[in-house]
């Protein structure tokens, strides 16, 4: 995150910018709190974050007031802002109805504190683990290594990549024929290079082709982990 970004976040966090708690307060916000979820959803956290912190501002009520600042939170988190979003839920009232919920999202953000939860809570993450790691790999991550140590590309043509696979082959084959052929006109220093050069293009890309089958996996997995998340985790879904 560069230093501007990290700096408007804090600034939100700390209440330094934007509306203040002394501002006249505004009723209907629900235009303000509406944009902000519709950033969150598209992915625009840093917008979403400052929607959010103007709602929580600016409401009336301690209801409203919370649950601003239960979304201002979690937009924090999915930026990267553990600390401060870790403040802004201090902010919600132990007694309101957001307080429950505020617990949940702090611990899905950071799953060490998933054990201080009541047993209810921890029972629930617990099956969430399980359900995902239930959910079918279309794909073998495995196998596409193993297709890309004995061939490299074959992997990457496995996993659907063409383009990737054809370069990978064809940069092996390059360095590897050239190794040979430094050995065989006792070049043996330029060789050792070539060796080395080999090796970290050899190992990389099975190293690329594992991590690429996950990826498969993981994207053909996000409907089904987003209904099981609105399903077992509302407290995370607006």
């Amino acid at each position: 995150m560069n230093f501007f970004k990290y700096l408007i976040v804090s600034l939100l966090a700390s209440g330094a910018v934007g509306p203040n708690s002394s501002a006249e307060c505004l009723k209907n916000l629900d235009p303000l709190f509406n944009q902000g979820r519709d950033y969150f959803h598209r992915g625009q956290y840093l917008l979403a974050t400052q929607q959010f912190s103007f709602y929580a501002q600016l409401s009336c009520g301690a209801e409203q007031r919370d649950r601003g600042h239960l979304r201002w939170a979690q937009s924090l988190f999915e930026l990267g802002e553990t600390l401060e979003g870790n403040f802004v839920l201090d902010k919600i009232n132990s007694q309101s109805p957001q307080a429950s919920a505020a617990k949940v999202v702090r611990a899905w953000y950071q799953p060490s504190l998933v054990s201080s939860l009541p047993q209810a809570e921890r029972a629930r993450f617990e099956s969430w683990s399980q359900q995902i790691g239930a959910l079918p790999n279309p794909k073998s991550a495995l196998l596409s290594g193993t297709m890309s140590a004995v061939v490299p590309g074959l992997g990457q043509v496995y996993n659907g990549n063409y383009q990737s696979g054809f370069f990978s082959f064809v940069l092996n084959a390059l360095f590897l024929s050239a190794t040979f052929e430094l050995y065989n006109k006792n070049m043996d220093a330029t060789a050792i290079a070539s060796t080395a050069v080999f090796s970290v293009f050899y190992v990389g890309n099975i190293v690329g082709t594992v991590q690429s089958t996950k990826s498969y996996n993981r994207a053909s997995q996000e409907g089904e982990r987003a209904r099981l998340k609105q399903e077992m985790f509302p407290e995370l879904t607006f």
